[in-house]
């Protein structure tokens, strides 16, 4: 046994080795005398080291904290994210217009591309067709190609916003006179 390569026999007159050998064994110990025997007396004895005597009410105080600021920092988190949106003028314009045709009974569908949405409603009502495809054009101009030469030629951001604002709100006045609205939402008119 003395011959193996790396027997304690073999070491055993290097001091630091058996001091360093005995302090690892000394943690050893701790480490399964701490968890090993951790029962619920150990538990509680540690919880009192934390939150004083009465440590079950300690833990709920400081378990619902943890809940609370958890469930805030999502919260904030998820409005953070979800006020993307709100900031983009282009998208709100045509939001806008969306839910004005919804309300005319022209909805667009769930995952519907602006373009298809624009054909469809091109065949349902043929009078709004020329004025819907202005403001899809201008919006996805504006929305997916700001700098590039397919977008309104020698046009700025602003000019091009100002542009979809004012066809959308010509469609928008169309479709929804304060009459026809009326009409609309009576069920007179679809």
């Amino acid at each position: 046994m003395e011959d193996a390569g790396f027997s304690m026999m073999r070491f055993r007159d290097t001091q630091w080795l058996n001091t360093l050998r005995l302090r690892v064994e000394a943690v050893d110990y701790a480490w399964n005398r701490w968890v090993v025997s951790y029962d619920e007396d150990m538990q509680m004895q540690l919880l009192g080291s934390w939150f004083g005597e009465n440590a079950r009410q300690g833990l709920l105080v400081a378990l619902g904290s943890v809940i609370v600021l958890f469930f805030m920092l999502a919260g904030w988190l998820l409005l953070r994210q979800g006020s993307h949106g709100r900031h983009d003028p282009a998208m709100r314009i045509y939001l806008a217009l969306l839910r004005e045709l919804a309300v005319c009974g022209l909805p667009r569908q769930r995952g519907e591309a602006q373009g298809d949405f624009c054909q469809r409603v091109a065949r349902l009502r043929p009078e709004y067709a020329e004025a819907l495809r202005q403001v899809t054009v201008q919006f996805e101009a504006l929305a997916y190609v700001p700098n590039s030469s397919q977008a309104v030629a020698g046009a700025d951001a602003g000019s091009r916003l100002k542009a979809l604002e004012s066809t959308s709100w010509q469609l928008r006045r169309r479709l929804l006179s304060p009459w026809r609205r009326l009409l609309v939402n009576v069920g007179v008119v679809s």
